[in-house]
């Protein structure tokens, strides 16, 4: 027997639904506070897990890909190894510029700046070192700007009723943890003007033998009423 305590009041439907938008509003704390509000764990949030930001658990390198290490516990390939985690975010963003506390790079005006970090790259192993003489130093750097280079040619932003482009920049940034480093991508605004017509933007490349993919909803990407990117 089902006792009338047990059944939901129509005070208690229309309390919560009521509670709903307040529940949205909080998700979307950039447009309701100014940067200098934002808690620790609200930027963390906005350069985590927002619409700018995307975490991404891309599928472990083919076999082959880990050379030689794969088998041995490596996180870059064999039975039982952990996907590596990785972020993907749209670093020109005003808002991510904000909770930065950063400045766009000069090299990366006029473009989308999009950054991955979290994927382990060939080229950081190879990045030239104080230890190193002068000729094997020119000859990292050199291995090091192929990898990126190889890495440039397999890149993409794509956009529904708009061409695909490729990144006229790409740089490696010293920071990361382990075999992971911070790839910074450029890609021309002139080449790919966007705009909430586009609808949806999405983001590929591959590092090794990591494939990487991230898809932004533009109209999820409005700070201030307008469009961030």
């Amino acid at each position: 027997m089902i006792h009338d305590d047990s059944l939901p009041t129509r005070r208690g439907i229309l309390l919560f639904a009521a509670s709903l938008p307040l529940f949205a509003a909080d998700a979307e704390f950039w447009n309701r506070k100014a940067p200098s509000q934002w808690s620790s764990d609200e930027v963390d949030r906005l350069i985590t897990k927002s619409p700018w930001a995307k975490e991404i658990t891309p599928a472990a390198p083919q076999s082959g890909a880990g050379r030689g290490r794969a088998g041995r516990g490596s996180p870059t390939g064999g039975a039982g190894s952990a996907p590596y985690r990785g972020i993907v975010r749209w670093e020109s963003a005003k808002p991510v510029l904000e909770a930065m506390k950063a400045d766009l790079p000069g090299e990366f005006a006029n473009h989308y700046l999009i950054s991955v970090s979290g994927i382990p790259s060939s080229s950081s192993r190879s990045l030239p070192n104080a230890e190193q003489t002068d000729a094997e130093s020119r000859a990292s750097q050199r291995e090091s700007e192929g990898v990126l280079e190889r890495i440039k040619g397999l890149t993409y932003l794509e956009s529904i009723g708009a061409r695909s482009t490729q990144p006229g920049i790409v740089e490696e940034t010293p920071f990361g943890v382990g075999e992971t480093r911070t790839l910074l991508f450029g890609f021309s605004k002139a080449l790919l003007p966007l705009s909430l017509d586009n609808k949806e933007v999405s983001f590929t490349t591959q590092i090794g033998g990591t494939q990487v993919k991230a898809k932004y909803i533009l109209k999820e990407m409005m700070y201030h009423d307008e469009l961030a990117i």
